[in-house]
């Protein structure tokens, strides 16, 4: 037998190597208590909470609100968030993050900028020097789909390189498949074709949060006819829910965090 095959074929099975999701998407509808859990992060763990939408002032936490600070420092705001990102990688690389998580406040936003980016950069090239339109995602037959996804991917890759953890949060779309009386509504990301799939396919654990009739909040891991995007690929997750936060007899906020990452770090 080859000693090349020899060399690198496993003699055992290899376990999985994460038993806590690097990176998580959590699709969500509109006001069921997504900012309060990350101001809850932010102060109960080690997290910062980026606000990419100024919608969480009236709130605590250790948080960035992304516009505010970018324009205050006289910075583009993709500018801001690269530096931030890289001097947080760097941290992290010197082996003493600053954060354990990056809360992400939502990922909408940060598609909408990375079109921003990807015209901006379309219109300093050859083909685009003549380009008037307002989006690159204006030229024909799709062509600016690609400036898009390119942009979108450098973003994500400078964010989930910032810190060990990252949270994503997703406003829910929702959809139909199928036709006639096999037609049935599905939850997706509500992000563009591509950047979905770059957000979906590249996240550890995509999820699913949603509320009871009680007022309880859910985080669903499981695979369904419900969910359009992709499946866990942490074992201890996989096909799981957690009752994620409730109010008390106080009516104080309770988030059960360690169900997902056990550490409680």
């Amino acid at each position: 037998m080859s000693d090349f095959l020899n060399d690198i074929i496993p003699t055992e099975s290899v376990p999985a190597a994460i038993d806590a999701a690097r990176s998580i998407v959590i699709v969500k509808d509109f006001k069921i208590g997504g900012s309060a859990i990350s101001s809850w992060l932010s102060e109960n763990r080690s997290a910062l909470w980026l606000d990419y939408e100024e919608g969480s002032e009236a709130l605590p936490g250790v948080k960035i609100n992304v516009i505010a600070k970018a324009k205050q420092m006289g910075m583009k705001r993709i500018d801001f968030l690269l530096k931030l990102w890289a001097d947080l990688a760097a941290d992290w690389q010197s082996g003493t993050p600053r954060f354990n998580y990056l809360i992400h406040d939502k990922i909408n936003q940060l598609e909408d900028w990375a079109e921003l980016w990807a015209t901006a950069y379309y219109k300093q090239t050859i083909p685009g020097k003549n380009f008037k339109g307002n989006s690159v995602l204006e030229l024909p037959e799709g062509g600016g789909y690609r400036f898009l996804r390119e942009k979108f991917l450098d973003l994500w890759n400078a964010a989930t390189t910032a810190a060990p953890r990252s949270i994503w949060w997703c406003s829910q779309k929702l959809k139909y498949i199928g036709d006639g009386n096999n037609k049935f509504e599905v939850s997706d990301l509500d992000l563009v074709g591509k950047c979905r799939s770059i957000a979906a396919g590249s996240c550890d654990a995509p999820a699913l949060m949603y509320r009871e009739e009680d007022g309880s909040n859910w985080i669903s891991f499981q695979t369904s006819d419900k969910r359009a995007f992709c499946g866990c690929r942490v074992p201890r997750l996989e096909g799981q829910r957690f009752k994620i936060s409730w109010k008390d007899a106080d009516g104080k906020l309770v988030v059960d965090w360690n169900q997902i990452y056990p550490d409680g770090k």
